[in-house]
Formats: structure tokens, sequence, C-alpha cells
């Protein structure tokens, strides 16, 4: 998703942060894993060809298996609003949650971000201090979650931007986090907001979740809106990079990630996510591009409201846009040698720039731009199966 001539590990680099050094340097908390905390996400096209900008082409494995399991019925699928493509597995039906318990959710009915609920920085350490402090947001050592950026990207998450402005609005039952260019910074010359919740969680053999979160992606070229889950600290501070699951990144560069795609799916770089160190797809819709990990729609996803959700067990994650089961994979919440990793929280933030989402410039006319979201659900239901029948 950066220039074809690059390599994987070139791509690597620009999207990680002082790999094989941590964040030790930056003054964060310690990483345990040798490649440091780095979202690095998808990779390098190799090669000359250009990259598939339509749906349907399979890398990784042979033909797709449809995964077994049900999910309760609902409504069929409607992409962004604007007219359907067809109707898979349906995701878990939130009008009908039998099996189903609300572990943790917010509705964004209130006047001001519920910060018994959320942090507004990263877990690590290094940023700049809390402009909110927050002893429940800076884990047990006192001053890691302060990070404010991560990659190479070009903004720095705040509370309050230069101009004084509030960059977590909520209001009229949402939460608008909100992207300004409004710092000096000749390179990260952008402000925006971000959200990591203080409940964690992990699924076992005997709990799994349902995530969803109603949201509107802007439609401005140069963002990166993502719905993610990431270690928290733990007992010791020591954090281990992979595990990941992206349940959606967002990046919008315009050409080579365009409005009608998200990418979808975890984080696995040769350890024991997986019985082969890399990523094992059980199931994908014809409408999941294998080789790039996008769910690819007929429609926008811009601008427009999507209801963005994921089944995620001991064993496998499964992923959803408004009903519609993109895909499944193989995946365990571990370190890359097999070790139990930390409870996760789950983040939502909107990026800015770098290699990927700003391959091709930033759009300063969009700005300020927002990411909405409406709410945040998250059930657990007993077992490795949703509770409920798939749609005939």
């Amino acid at each position: 998703m950066v220039e074809s001539n690059l390599s994987k590990s070139s791509y690597i680099a620009v999207r990680g942060i002082a790999l094989g050094l941590g964040l030790v340097a930056m003054g964060g908390l310690p990483i345990s894993c040798g490649l440091g905390e780095g979202r690095i996400g998808p990779p390098l096209h190799e090669g000359g060809g250009a990259r598939p900008g339509t749906g349907g082409t399979l890398g990784r494995d042979s033909g797709a298996n449809p995964a077994t399991g049900g999910a309760p019925v609902r409504d069929a699928a409607v992409d962004g609003d604007a007219g359907g493509s067809g109707v898979s597995d349906a995701a878990p039906d939130l009008g009908d949650i039998s099996g189903y318990t609300l572990v943790f959710s917010d509705e964004f009915n209130g006047t001001a971000l519920d910060r018994s609920k959320w942090c507004t920085r990263y877990v690590y350490g290094g940023g700049a201090p809390l402009q909110i402090p927050d002893t429940g947001c800076t884990g047990p050592d006192g001053f890691s979650g302060t990070l404010d950026f991560l990659n190479d990207e070009q903004q720095r998450y705040v509370d309050t931007n230069a101009k004084g402005e509030t960059m977590h609005v909520e209001s009229g039952g949402t939460l608008k986090l909100r992207a300004t260019k409004t710092r000096t910074d000749a390179y990260a010359s952008y402000e925006s907001a971000m959200i990591r919740s203080k409940t964690q969680f992990k699924p076992s053999a005997t709990t799994s979740y349902y995530i969803e979160a109603r949201l509107r992606l802007p439609d401005v070229k140069g963002t990166w809106p993502s719905l993610w889950f990431s270690c928290g600290f733990g007992s010791t501070n020591q954090i281990t990079w992979p595990p990941e699951v992206d349940i959606f990144e967002g990046a919008l560069n315009t050409i080579e990630d365009t409005v009608n795609m998200i990418r979808m799916g975890s984080q696995v770089k040769g350890g024991m996510q997986t019985d082969t160190g890399a990523q094992q797809i059980t199931y994908s819709s014809p409408t999941y591009d294998r080789t790039w990990d996008n769910y690819i729609s007929a429609n926008t996803l811009r601008a427009v409201w999507l209801n963005i959700g994921a089944t995620w067990t001991a064993d496998a994650v499964c992923y959803y846009v408004n009903g519609l089961k993109t895909m499944c994979e193989n995946y365990r919440w571990t370190d890359d040698s097999g070790n139990p990793a930390n409870t996760a929280s789950l983040l939502l933030n909107l990026a800015i720039g770098g290699a990927w989402a700003g391959r091709h410039g930033i759009d300063d006319t969009g700005f300020p731009a927002t990411f909405e979201a409406d709410y945040i659900h998250v059930f657990t239901f007993a077992g490795q199966t949703p509770p409920g029948t798939l749609p005939q």
C-alpha cells in the first residue's frame, strides 16, 4: 500500500516505531517483543503490478471454506445505507440478544466524553503529559499511557487543540472524534482524538465476545479511522505485540485505498497466534479481497452510517459490515512464543497521514475532519459459537 518498488521489510520499517528498540528509547514502558509496538498493518505491494482496486483476488489461501456456527438473523445488509450487496451470515441482532450479555457499552448520549470509561492516549509512555490527568489511564508505573501517535502518523492525540477547541465532542447522541490542522510542526501538523477503553477484554474457552459499533467515517483524503484491540498494561507493564485485532482500518489515500473499502484482519508476524505463523483465513465473502485484507463494497463507506462488528473467540475472529460477514480467520490472543497475552483494550482513533493514508497527500480543505460514533457495544456469549441461526 506504499510504493510498489519498496520491500515488505521497508514497509514495516516505515510503519513501526523504533523497530527492535521498542518504546524504551522514547521514555515509554518496556516492550517484551523484539519488534516493539508498531501496528504494522497491510503489506507493501511487492513487484511491479498494480494493487487490486476491486474485490475478488485470492491471495493467502486456496479457496474459501464457510465458517461453521451461526448468529441471529438480522435484516439484509445495506452497505453505507445506500444500497445492498447481498447477505452472507448475519451478525447478532442487537434487538434480539438471547444468549448474549452486554458487558460494556457507551451510547454517547451525554454532553462530554465519559472518562470513567475512556482514556485518550495509547497505553505506552513517551508522549506529552496528559492534558486531563487520570491515574486510571497511566498504568501501574504512573507514567505510561501518554503516547500520542504511532507509526509515521502526522497527528498528535490531544484533548484540546492549540486553539483551545475540544477534540472529543459528545452531542446529539454521538461522539465526534475531531482532527484539525493546528500544530506548527512541519511534518506532524495535525491534532486529533482517540479513545481507549479502561475496561479490558480477552476471550477464553468458555467466554467469547461480539463487538459492534455504529460509525460514520470521514470522507477526507489522508484520514485513517480505526477500531481495534491491543494489549493493556497487565500486571508488569510488559506489553507484547502482536497480538492485535483490527476490526477495521479505514485509511483513505483515494488511489490504492478508496472510499468503498476498509481493511479488516488481525496481525500475525511469524508468531504463535496461528499454527503456521501466518494469517489463516477460513472464510471470506465474495466482497473480501484476501490479498490486501480489504472488504470492498459496491457503495461508498464514507460519510454514511455503518454497523461494524466482530465475533472474537479464543481461537478465531469473524468480521461484519452491516450484518454481512466479510471474513473469518483463526487467531489466538498470545505473544509470538504462544504465551497468553495481556487483556486487551478497545480503541477508536482518527489518525492522519503517513505512508499509507497520506501516500498521495492530505486534503487540508477537508479539515476539521470528524470520525463519528453513535454507540459501541461489547457482548459476551458462552463457548465458541455465536448463539442463534444463520439466515436461509
